[in-house]
Order: structure tokens, then C-alpha cells, then sequence
């Protein structure tokens, strides 16, 4: 039964490896794409001098994203309607603004590169830099604040109520006040915590390097520990209904938090970049060998899996009732949740690099060209429906 088990581990590893390596015509059925080109409503490109980082966050009206050059970029989702509504060039898809332009509701100058997505908290934006100096920046972009963690972060800041968390590299959080800066006591998860941590209703989710997941309230009191015969090592995402985490042995598992025990576990073999709810239905697992894996919220089951370029490529996103993941440099792929088959594509014209992000209904996506040196952001939307 043993040698059994074996084999077939180790095909379904051969099969995902001979997959990855095909491309993106390679999916777990083998079946050639079938998709039609899907018109895109294209807001005016922001472009700017030198490579983008990727990292972003979205807040209300407003997008934050930061650039190699350690600027930060608040853009303005209302003054980019705007834009597209009163210029006749802004409809061209290779019409670009200047990162000064007005669509830029401010910059920030980082006085150390950042490698971090900058966090909103309330009215604020916090931007931690890689030397643990933090600084919070108030709606108009003026700093309203400065303070120092003494060292660089081990992972990204996360906002927890009127408070923000950046981890040490001691296993302790650091604690700094939203709206002053100033510092607390620092934070014990009970454990020392891994780099997998997030925050979902105002509740801190974090794997401990000890094999639980603690749950921390906003006073940072423990509320929850869940425990496992084979350890959390994440990364894990927090829904209203589950916990979904990567294990040791390459598991993920499936936590019911309303019936407050697992759901499900599945052996996938390897360690995870990402897992990300897809919907209702579905769940998508990066592999740390660029081979994304759809799995069924309700048993596990293995639905298709999609080889990347094995070039680290962004994780896919749910948007607009599709799965919205991109394989190749610079196209973008519908993927049908139940087949993996694209449904629609689309071109955005230069290498996309970082995560897909939602906002407002549509997708961020920053791109960068290697041969002039220039970093693009773009806002896209639906321009017909998906049918």
C-alpha cells in the first residue's frame, strides 16, 4: 500500500514539473486554450522613470504604490475618471501622465528603499522602510509622524485596530500608535511567529514558528489557538468562513471557523508562495515552483492545475467571475474556475510584474520596460461584459 501511495505521489510530482515546464498552453487536462480577445476600458497609463517594485495597497478613492526609487504614489481614482471622461487621447491605450501629473493625489520621498506594500490604517498610510524607520503620512500625503523600530522589519507591517504591528527579528512585534507614532510595549503572539500573518476583522491571524495559529485581538490579547497534528507553517488567508494555511509535509488545509475544525486537507508536495480564496467555490495555491493549483472550497479535490514560466510569477486574483492570472510576460488570462480553460485574454503591452490587485472594480496592474528603463501603472476595467 505504501509503495502505491509512493508512485502515485510521485507521478502526480512528475505530471505538475512536465506541466509547469509547457508553458501556459499546459493545463492539468491538456487541453489547448480556447479564448477570444476581451476589450479592456484602459484608464491613461502612469509612467515614470526606473523599475516599479510591484507592492501596492488600495483604500477607498485611493492606490498606493511605491517604486524602486523608495517614491511613493498616491493615485487618485476619482481625478483618473476624470481624466478618461474630458480627454479624447486619454481612450488611447498607450496614452501616458507623467507620476506628477494630476491623477497623483501626492508623492512621498522614502528616505531607504522599501520592500514592503505601505499600509492604510484609517485616514493614515503607514510606510515602513527596510531599516525599520516608519513613517505616517496623513491624507494629504504630509508626514504626520516618525518613528524607529531600531532595526530592519522581518516581515510587512500590518494594522490592527488603532495600531500597527512590524515584526522583529527577535519574534516580538513591535507596536506603534496610528495616529501619534508612538511606541508600546511590545507583542508576544505567544509563540514565536512566522512571516505568515494577517489581519481579518480587526483579528490578527498568525502561524507560529511552533506549528499553531494564534489568534490576537485588537488589544493583542489571544482570543483563539488552533492546533494541528502536523504543523502550520503557512501562509495562510483569513475569510468570514475559514482559515486556509499551508502545512508541513506540503498540505493545505481547509479550516471551518464556524464549525471550528478542519474542513479538509490536501497533499500538494512542495512548499507555497500564496493561497487565495477564488470566490465560493474554488481556492488557488502558488507553488514555490510557479505551478498554480485549483482546488474545491467544499472537499479538497484537485480541480486543474496551470504550469507557470517558472519565472516567479504574480498570483492570480478573483475578478469579474473569473480567476484572473497572468502566465506570460505580458498577457493577462480569464481562467474558467472549473476547467482552468481561458475564457478570455488580453495584452497589456509590456512585462507585468507584482501581483494583480483589485480596485474599485477594476484590476491594478504594474508593468515595467526593460528597455527604456520605465515603470507603468494602469487601472483596468470591463469595457463589455464577460458573457
Amino acid at each position: 500500500m505504501r509503495g502505491r501511495r509512493r508512485f502515485a505521489a510521485a507521478w502526480i510530482g512528475l505530471t505538475v514539473v512536465l506541466s509547469a515546464i509547457a508553458g501556459p498552453a499546459a493545463a492539468g487536462q491538456g487541453k489547448p486554450p480556447k479564448y477570444v480577445f476581451w476589450p479592456m476600458k484602459r484608464f491613461p497609463l502612469i509612467s515614470y522613470q526606473g523599475r516599479i517594485n510591484g507592492i501596492g495597497a488600495a483604500a477607498g478613492n485611493r492606490y498606493y504604490f511605491v517604486t524602486s526609487a523608495a517614491m511613493v504614489h498616491a493615485v487618485d481614482l476619482a481625478q483618473l475618471e476624470a481624466l478618461w471622461q474630458s480627454d479624447p487621447k486619454a481612450k488611447d491605450p498607450s496614452y501616458s501622465v507623467a507620476a506628477n501629473s494630476s491623477v497623483i493625489a501626492w508623492q512621498f520621498q522614502s528616505k531607504a528603499p522599501v520592500s514592503f506594500p505601505p499600509v492604510p490604517a484609517g485616514d493614515m498610510l503607514v510606510v515602513v522602510d527596510d531599516l525599520g524607520d516608519v513613517t505616517g503620512l496623513d491624507a494629504k500625503g504630509q508626514t504626520a509622524w516618525i518613528a524607529s523600530t531600531g532595526e530592519p522589519p522581518a516581515s510587512g507591517p500590518l494594522a490592527l485596530g488603532e495600531k500597527i504591528l512590524i515584526r522583529r527579528r527577535d519574534g516580538l512585534y513591535s507596536v506603534l500608535e496610528v495616529k501619534t507614532g508612538k511606541a508600546e510595549a511590545p507583542l508576544t503572539a505567544g509563540g514565536e511567529p512566522s512571516e505568515f500573518a494577517c489581519v481579518f476583522d480587526e483579528q490578527l491571524y498568525a502561524a507560529l514558528k511552533g506549528g499553531d495559529i494564534v489568534v490576537l485581538g485588537p488589544d493583542g490579547k489571544e482570543m483563539e489557538r488552533i492546533k494541528s497534528g502536523v504543523a502550520y507553517k503557512g501562509p495562510l488567508t483569513v475569510s468570514k468562513e475559514a482559515i486556509l494555511a499551508g502545512k508541513a509535509g506540503g498540505f493545505v488545509e481547509f479550516y471551518d471557523r464556524i464549525k471550528g475544525k478542519p474542513r479538509w486537507s490536501r497533499r500538494l508536495g512542495g512548499a507555497f508562495r500564496k493561497l487565495e480564496f477564488m470566490g465560493d467555490a474554488r481556492v488557488c495555491v502558488m507553488g514555490a515552483n510557479d505551478v498554480l493549483f485549483c482546488l474545491s472550497s467544499r472537499s479538497g479535490n484537485l480541480i486543474w492545475w496551470r504550469g507557470g514560466t517558472l519565472l516567479d510569477i504574480p498570483m492570480p486574483m478573483f475578478w469579474q467571475g473569473r480567476i484572473a492570472a497572468t502566465f506570460a510576460t505580458r498577457e493577462i488570462f480569464g481562467l474558467v474556475d472549473r476547467t482552468g480553460e481561458p475564457r478570455w485574454r488580453f495584452d497589456v503591452g509590456t512585462k507585468i510584474v507584482g501581483d494583480l490587485h483589485p480596485w474599485g472594480g477594476n484590476m491594478a496592474v504594474h508593468m515595467y520596460d526593460e528597455k527604456s528603463d520605465r515603470g507603468f501603472f494602469q487601472l483596468m476595467g470591463p469595457a463589455a461584459p464577460d458573457k
